[in-house]
C-alpha cells in the first residue's frame, strides 16, 4: 500500500517513465510479495533476508513485527 501511495504522489512528467516504473513495481509485487502466501515462515524469512535477525532477536515485539510484515502469525 505504501509503495502504491508513494508512486501516486511522485511528480513524474513523462507518462512513459511512470509506466515503466509502475510495471517494474508490479512485477516485483506479484513475484515477491503476493508469492509468499504459499511459503513457510522459514522460506519467507530467507526470501526477504530476515533469517538472521529473526533468529538472533530475543524481543517478542521485534518478532511480532516480522511476523506481521511477512503476513504470518506467531
Amino acid at each position: 500500500d505504501l509503495v502504491e501511495r508513494y508512486l501516486e504522489n511522485i511528480w513524474i512528467d513523462d507518462i512513459n517513465l511512470f509506466n515503466k516504473i509502475y510495471e517494474r513495481w508490479s512485477i516485483f509485487r506479484d513475484n515477491a510479495v503476493d508469492g509468499i502466501r504459499g511459503m513457510t515462515m522459514n522460506e519467507r524469512l530467507y526470501w526477504f533476508g530476515l533469517m538472521e535477525l529473526f533468529d538472533n532477536t530475543k524481543s517478542d515485539s521485534v518478532r511480532n513485527n516480522i511476523y506481521k510484515k511477512l503476513l504470518a502469525s506467531p
